[in-house]
């Protein structure tokens, strides 16, 4: 091949690679709701949010973004942004971006994306998209109440007193004794409950003290290992928010927690011991049921739940 014909042919490749290529050195890599992708259960009303960038090239520096957030995935993909557009901002900033759009109900997912400029004013286009659920953002979104086994519960009684150290205050209002009580080192609640045809979405919000496991028609949720975290408990109780959808089916279905003590069950003092019936084992929790035609149902604990001992 002649000198001429290999310039050619370099001038070729060069023009194939700039079509594959974007339009510009600079994009984004991941999303990030409150430090954490694709969060489950952000309770904080206007939350945090940040991107990883990735360049093609060296010294790629942010100068502008734009955060489109939406309720839908098909609105996002439309560009819309009915929840959100910030429009173009002027910054490098890549963390700590404060949502400022319409505001964001107990439960809701919201489904978002970003773009940003470099240094010459180009931009690759959107980001692939990511989203967050939100929690529980007003306790008046609780359509459940604190269940427990009454035998436990007189046991504490006595000894305590009468006196309650719980954050599930048993003389609440919002406190139920559940029927077929016995006590035990671990308990078993259970409901079944139905689902109509054209479930949208599940979402499971839980807290059981000390800790505690769901399962739903026999199969474990994908909550973490001694669920919920360690706390104080007469002063915060944490509760998970759990996308059950692949667990349910149409028809009937069930519900299940196993309930131990933990460090739920732990008294204070120069040593401490893991001791049994310190405290009743109790639990709260609620399945919101999202349909296509856009009707809401809540499953959530109340005298319905029956209770066993358990392992």
């Amino acid at each position: 091949m002649k000198p001429f014909q290999v310039f050619v042919a370099f001038l070729m490749l060069q023009a194939v690679a700039a079509a594959v290529l974007p339009a510009a050195g600079l994009g984004v890599a991941e999303l990030r709701c409150e430090q954490d992708v694709n969060p489950l259960g952000v309770d904080v009303p206007q939350p945090g949010l940040g991107w990883v960038l990735q360049s093609t090239g060296r010294s790629e520096t942010q100068t502008a973004y734009r955060v489109l957030a939406a309720s839908t995935p098909e609105l996002l993909a439309r560009d819309q942004g009915d929840l959100w557009d910030s429009g173009r901002v002027a910054s490098d900033e890549t963390v700590g971006i404060t949502y400022r759009g319409r505001r964001l109900q107990s439960s809701q997912q919201v489904f978002w994306k970003v773009q940003v400029w470099d240094g010459s004013g180009r931009t690759a286009g959107w980001s692939p998209a990511g989203a967050w659920t939100m929690g529980v953002l007003d306790a008046d979104d609780w359509h459940a109440r604190w269940i427990t086994d009454p035998e436990l519960l007189r046991l504490q009684r006595s000894l305590a007193g009468h006196r309650s150290e719980d954050a599930a205050d048993p003389n609440s209002k919002k406190w139920v004794q559940i029927t077929n009580p016995r006590a035990n080192d671990t308990l078993l609640v259970r409901r079944e409950f139905t689902v109509r045809p054209d479930l949208r979405r599940a979402v499971a919000q839980i807290c059981g003290l000390g800790q505690y496991e769901l399962t739903l028609n026999g199969v474990r949720a994908p909550q973490g290992l001694f669920s919920p975290g360690w706390t104080k408990y007469d002063k915060t109780c944490l509760y998970d928010t759990l996308d059950v959808t692949a667990l349910l089916r149409p028809g009937v279905n069930a519900a299940g927690l196993t309930l131990a003590g933990g460090m739920y069950n732990v008294q204070e003092g120069r040593y401490v011991k893991f001791v049994t019936g310190f405290r009743p084992l109790t639990a709260i929790g609620q399945i919101r049921l999202e349909y296509s035609d856009g009707t809401v149902e809540t499953v959530g604990t109340d005298e319905q739940w029956r209770v066993a001992s358990g392992p």
